[in-house]
């Protein structure tokens, strides 16, 4: 069984379409809602995929989403992980979301270990932003 989660409705609606189209509706949960409180995801997950939803977050919606991870992914499970990243505490003005490494790092530490770190950039209307794929490991204990 796979299960998203994405708090805008239209993004759950064109995944749904899609998993109709793959006839995979029985293999496939969708739900709309904050990854910062998912009450209604049970787990444990093997693996728990991020692509671009972490570095978005900030205060206590991402406390509540490092939580909620730590939670879902059983232990010696796995979390991927893509980021924007920035080196200084404050972001840019302007700019995509994202979130200092000192940051992610910190708010995985007691819960995963970091296997990988695949650093670079992304380049999104001519602009450029630095990145990361993170591969972590949930700690057994």
């Amino acid at each position: 069984m796979v299960d998203g989660v994405d708090f805008v409705p239209e993004a759950i609606a064109l995944a749904q379409e899609r998993v109709q189209t793959a006839g995979l509706s029985t293999q496939v949960r969708l739900f709309t809602g904050s990854v910062a409180a998912m009450p209604f995801l049970e787990g444990p997950y093997d693996l728990a995929i991020d692509i671009g939803c972490m570095h978005g977050l900030e205060g206590a919606d991402l406390q509540g989403y490092a939580r909620e991870v730590a939670r879902l992914v059983r232990p010696d499970g796995r979390y991927v992980l893509f980021a924007h990243l920035r080196e200084r505490e404050q972001p840019e003005e302007s700019g995509p979301a994202s979130i200092p490494r000192a940051t992610l790092l910190a708010l995985l530490e007691d819960s995963f270990q970091l296997e990988r770190l695949d650093e670079g950039t992304t380049e999104v209307g001519g602009n450029r932003f630095a990145s990361a794929w993170l591969s972590l490991r949930r700690l057994t204990s």
